[in-house]
């Protein structure tokens, strides 16, 4: 029999229950997303839990789940970026290439012979042949269009050096990596004793190889790819160190033009160093094929979309024809091979 002013056994269990419970350390809420998706401390973990060549991989398996709250709330990831302002920025200028009428002659003095074992030393006649290239390029499009030289880590410290000044009077607007990325030693040599604007970052993949850039004032430019240095994350950090340093920013846009370059446009519209970015003109039809509003130039100026998360869609059923499938190795290395 039960006695009716005391709990029943059920009652008893419940409270029982219920006291044990209550002691349980109590499971910790998610932290609060970031902006850009996942929460910021777990972002950059996962960064670092890659290595250098691993960052397009990082940067294609994160930038989807960043784009995800911005395209959940229909909202441009540009507008939730730090300093972004939509009422700035809205057209970024472009570098374009010089084609057409001098494409035949760059055909034939793009052949200048390298020597040496590692291709870093040339001839006083490959020399004459760049400086009556560029002396060419500059009678055709005139004193008011940005000339930009690309190295491409070809020469030794001594050649650049000398190359460069023969191109001082052309007034180049930039000397893009003279000498290895990887030396950056032999980089800030050059640039004491270079007056045109040095740029380097396209081989760099993480933001410790631009804090050493930094350190050593080796680059007044640098141009880090979105794809290679991890996403738009690390992309604002690297601008962001620069800035400290009195160095501006000018992506490099070769491995998307489509996915890729509409983050890299995100960015540059919150970074206050911007400068230019880098657009392949040649990219153009494979890009508005695969685009539902591809980007287009207008007068040297691309608009950063708008639109839910990075503010660009893709054709699936385009892409899906695009499968992706392996080339065979080439035993010769060539100029492709070095890098983007």
């Amino acid at each position: 029999m039960l006695h009716p002013g005391r709990p029943r056994p059920i009652d008893r269990r419940a409270r029982a229950a219920a006291r044990a419970l209550s002691r349980r350390p109590r499971r910790r809420p998610d932290p609060p997303l970031h902006a850009l998706g996942l929460p910021r401390l777990r972002i950059q973990a996962r960064r670092d839990g890659f290595l250098e060549r691993g960052q397009r991989a990082r940067a294609g398996a994160v930038g989807p789940r960043r784009q995800a709250p911005g395209r959940a709330g229909r909202q441009s990831i540009g507008r939730s970026l730090p300093r972004a302002d939509p009422r700035l920025r809205q057209r970024l200028v472009l570098g374009r290439e010089i084609i057409g009428g001098l494409r035949g002659e760059g055909e034939g003095n793009r052949r200048a012979r390298l020597h040496g074992p590692l291709r870093t030393h040339i001839s006083r006649e490959a020399e004459q042949q760049v400086v009556e290239t560029v002396r060419a390029v500059r009678a055709a499009v005139g004193p008011k269009v940005d000339l930009l030289i690309e190295v491409h880590r070809r020469l030794a410290p001594m050649h650049a050096v000398r190359l460069a000044r023969m191109l001082e009077p052309f007034d180049p607007f930039w000397y893009e990596e003279p000498v290895s990325a990887r030396d950056v030693g032999a980089l800030a040599e050059c640039r004491r004793d270079i007056r045109i604007p040095i740029v380097t970052g396209e081989e760099l993949y993480t933001r410790f190889e631009f804090r050493e850039v930094f350190e050593r004032r080796a680059a007044d430019i640098i141009n880090p790819d979105v794809c290679n240095v991890g996403g738009i994350e690390e992309l604002r950090e690297i601008a962001a160190m620069a800035e400290a340093y009195h160095v501006v920013v000018s992506p490099h846009n070769y491995n998307s033009t489509t996915v890729g370059l509409a983050a890299t446009l995100q960015v540059s519209a919150a970074i206050p160093n911007f400068l230019i970015t880098e657009y392949y003109v040649n990219f153009e039809p494979r890009a508005a094929e695969v685009a539902v509003t591809p980007f287009k130039v207008e007068g040297g100026y691309l608009t950063v979309p708008t639109g839910p998360g990075l503010g660009i869609e893709l054709r699936e059923d385009v892409l899906a024809r695009y499968a992706y499938r392996e080339f065979p190795a080439r035993s010769i290395p060539t100029p492709r091979d070095e890098g983007p």
